[in-house]
Parts: structure tokens; C-alpha cells; sequence
């Protein structure tokens, strides 16, 4: 399985597609900071973190397989790290709307 940071998000992507169909029309992009508890996507798109696994059937631990958490310990994770999953999904996200048009 690919760990880069583009394949989780891709898995991320794929697994919404499946389960919450239209989930980007209801997810504001420009203020999107996976670092958040409030605009984070799973926050933006269920409320919480929790709840979003619930309804994709994820488990907590597997959040960062699909891009929705940070692939390391709680406590390592920099600035950096957060700002570039956001900038990830950002770009996913444009380019499957410039794919879809």
C-alpha cells in the first residue's frame, strides 16, 4: 500500500465518494486547515472527527490511511506537517474539479 501523503488523500477522496456522495459541494476549501477541530474536513462535513469515522466506517487509528490525520505519533506532528495535508487535499480537490469540468 502507498503511505505517500497524495495516496492517503486519493483514499480519502475515493472513501467519501463511496459513502457521502456531493461531499464537496458541502465542503468550504478556502477555509479548510486540517489542524482544526471546527475546519477540519471531517468537522466541516459531519461535525466531528468521531462521527466521520462513524459514517465511513473508518477506525480512529486508520484516519491517517485515508489522509484525514497525520501518519505519526501524537505530539510529533509540526505546523508544517498539518499545513501540508491541507495543501494536499486542496490540490486534490482542485484538480478532481478541473477533471469533472
Amino acid at each position: 500500500m502507498d503511505h505517500t501523503l497524495p495516496a492517503r488523500v486519493q483514499r480519502g477522496m475515493a472513501r467519501l465518494d463511496e459513502r457521502v456522495p456531493g461531499w464537496r459541494h458541502r465542503l468550504n476549501q478556502e477555509t479548510l486547515d486540517m489542524s482544526s477541530h471546527e475546519d477540519g474536513l471531517l468537522e466541516q462535513l459531519f461535525g466531528s472527527f468521531a462521527t466521520g469515522h462513524r459514517v465511513l466506517r473508518i477506525g480512529m487509528v486508520s484516519a491517517a490511511r485515508f489522509g484525514f490525520d497525520l501518519a505519526c505519533q501524537a505530539g510529533e506532528e509540526t505546523t508544517e506537517d498539518w499545513e501540508a495535508l491541507t495543501a494536499e487535499w486542496q490540490r486534490q480537490l482542485v484538480d478532481s474539479e478541473t477533471q469533472n469540468q
